[in-house]
């Protein structure tokens, strides 16, 4: 679909009423998964293959709609499993419709922010000012603020590590806005006893996650020059 072709349609969906324009949402992406282009941009999406097989297990936090879900439970297979965090519950409804019309039948979503320790947060989408390009786009970001301002949905905050997963997880996603420190130190147990390739979200030099996973053995690198991400394995 055209540049011109795709502003003009959001300007029209945008005129609807938001049940409507969620139900546009579900068309409009379950149809590029039909058509095998439900992909991510991202260097590290292409390249999970590299970083799982059938019978693996591995997590995705920050799920949003499902792009690396997806692609992770074609790759580990029906003797795999995914589990995925996606907090907003307009964005979680996406996920869930995709995954059941779908037929993947390896993900376990759960609608819930991983932290560092259980607790109530309250998490809400950056769409201020309104963004028509969010009905069609999935690059919208949220906010984690403490549960007393009244802004956003009151959700439950994980550790990884209290959900004492039985099996070998051999990868972790995470793109939590700013919040990938959290993260990680709520997974410190499942870090030591498997050893994850670790894909986060790392735009800058001030969120301390590279410092803290070099204790664990870990070493950072990024896919591209332009890659807002970096690989974390064990040296």
């Amino acid at each position: 679909m055209t540049n011109p072709t795709m502003n003009i349609l959001r300007t029209f969906v945008k005129m609807l009423p938001d049940r409507m324009q969620h139900a546009a949402s579900k068309w409009y992406f379950f149809r590029q998964i039909r058509t095998g282009r439900f992909k991510s941009h991202e260097a590290e999406w292409a390249r999970l293959s590299n970083w799982l097989s059938p019978g693996d297990w591995c997590i995705d936090v920050g799920a949003n709609v499902g792009r690396y879900s997806l692609k992770m439970s074609e790759l580990v297979g029906s003797s795999g499993q995914v589990i995925a965090f996606e907090p907003l519950t307009h964005t979680f409804d996406l996920l869930t419709h995709f995954v059941e019309k779908g037929g993947y039948r390896n993900i376990t979503m759960l609608n819930a922010a991983a932290t560092e320790q259980t607790c109530l947060i309250r998490i809400a989408p950056d769409l201020f000012p309104a963004n028509p390009n969010y009905i069609f786009d999935t690059n919208t970001g949220s906010r984690i603020s403490s549960t007393d301002n009244g802004a956003g949905d009151s959700k439950l905050g994980l550790s990884i590590d209290s959900l004492k997963l039985p099996h070998r997880i051999a990868l972790v996603k995470m793109d939590v806005e700013g919040h990938e420190l959290a993260v990680c130190k709520g997974m410190t147990e499942l870090i030591q006893r498997d050893h994850p390739v670790l894909i986060v979200e790392v735009q800058n030099a001030t969120t301390g996650v590279p410092e803290f996973l070099a204790q664990f053995g870990y070493q950072g690198v990024r896919s591209s020059e332009n890659s807002r991400n970096l690989v974390f394995t064990k040296k």
